[in-house]
């Protein structure tokens, strides 16, 4: 009877919703990158971006990421700050890349891969920043517009992966590993905004900006989750994890424990 087709259409139809909630999610239709060029104007103030990505990293101090999301066949990790802001960082064929986005936007405002980072304004380059931070002179730059467009659009689909809410626990142990090499690349910096004058002039000018010290909590909250973690891995990961991460090797066999690569 007809009833009979329709409750089994029905049926397969939730079997399907179901199965499409539990796939990995790739980002969605591939777009193509944005015209590699730069910004119309050139900043008057060129160490804006990289900057507050750098205060971001500051404020999360050596917390462990809030969860690993779904991204094509790999899990990349993720923070969000309670302002709006989110790090999202991969691992990728040369090293750890990361992604910062600012409150409410569709792409990252910064995008760092070893040794080279991209600041943007909307979704044209605007600088091209050296391994220590420093900005290339736009002729120079000028030369990694294709590769700084191309993260731009990767940023992208790893932010719409990331806001389908397919949550995954960070293994910690992958976390323990990997670290080391995000906290060479804000070393750098560190010594680069102390070695580029423009950037400590932009370090002096906004010190006190209201933003900054909105994220004083965050500061705090971030802390609290770094030594909960700490107590928790030097008590041999006894007990539940204080945050969404799980303990070493009792993650899937079959999902990849580093961000962007396989275990």
């Amino acid at each position: 009877m007809h009833w009979k087709r329709v409750t089994r259409l029905g049926t397969m139809g939730g079997m399907l919703a179901l199965s499409a909630c539990m796939m990995p999610y790739d980002g969605g239709m591939y777009e193509a990158p944005p015209a590699p060029v730069y910004s119309a104007v050139e900043s008057p103030d060129e160490y804006r971006f990289i900057d507050r990505a750098d205060s971001l990293w500051e404020t999360i101090g050596d917390a462990p990421p809030d969860y690993a999301f779904t991204f094509e066949e790999a899990e990349p990790w993720a923070w969000e700050l309670a302002d709006g802001h989110r790090i999202v960082v991969e691992e990728a064929g040369d090293g750890m890349r990361s992604y910062f986005f600012a409150p409410g936007d569709a792409g990252p405002f910064l995008a760092v891969r070893p040794g080279m980072s991209f600041g943007f304004d909307g979704e044209a380059v605007a600088v091209v920043y050296g391994p220590d931070g420093g900005a290339m002179p736009r002729e120079i730059g000028a030369e990694h517009l294709g590769e700084g467009v191309e993260l731009f659009a990767r940023g992208r689909q790893l932010l719409r992966a990331m806001l389908q809410k397919q949550w995954r626990e960070v293994d910690s142990q992958a976390w323990i590993d990997t670290s080391p090499m995000l906290w060479s690349t804000i070393q750098l910096w560190d010594n680069g905004w102390q070695r580029h004058s423009g950037w400590g002039r932009h370090r002096d000018q906004w010190r006190d900006a209201e933003w900054r010290r909105r994220l004083e909590a965050e500061r705090l909250r971030r802390r609290e989750r770094a030594e909960a973690f700490r107590r928790w891995r030097e008590g041999g990961f006894q007990g539940p994890p204080p945050g969404h991460w799980h303990k070493p090797g009792a993650g899937r066999p079959d999902r990849p424990g580093r961000p962007g690569g396989a275990t």
